[in-house]
């Protein structure tokens, strides 16, 4: 995947979470900073790839991300929470898409999906006690061919 392509991915999909993450969990999103009790956003661009090529130059991309929330490990509840918004988050992405509601990237490229693609792990547990849990979401779009 190009690096122009990462970037407008990034660009229209950062957006488009941390606006859900704002309206609906009351929460601020962080990009690649899980220094605060709250969701963070970290785009994992070496795993994503081009697939289901077509003979005139269309293919279908895969972006790959995981979505963390830290917590402070105060009790059981505070942890099902953490693991309870990484599947609602899920949940959000999988209406969006039923619903046609995906961020547009450009007049090429057309968003098809985006799911969660793994549960809900524990990540890290920290030394001062916060826990750090993580997801893995997929956001698929169609590239348009050249004619």
């Amino acid at each position: 995947m190009s690096l122009n392509e990462t970037n407008q991915i990034v660009e229209k999909l950062f957006p488009f979470v941390e606006k859900f993450v704002k309206d609906e969990l009351k929460q601020t999103l962080l990009l690649d900073d899980v220094t605060d009790i709250a969701p963070c956003i970290s785009f994992v661009t070496d795993d994503s790839r081009k697939i289901n090529f077509n003979v005139v130059g269309g293919y279908d991309g895969e972006f790959n991300f995981t979505i963390y929330y830290k917590v402070k490990n105060k009790d059981t509840k505070e942890r099902l929470q953490a693991t309870k918004t990484l599947n609602y988050i899920g949940v959000f992405f999988d209406k969006a898409t039923q619903k046609g509601l995906l961020p547009n990237l450009s007049d090429e490229d057309t968003p098809v999906s985006l799911e969660m693609v793994t549960n809900p792990t524990l990540n890290t547990r920290e030394e001062n006690g916060n826990i750090v849990y993580s997801a893995g979401y997929t956001f698929i779009y169609r590239h348009a061919n050249k004619f």
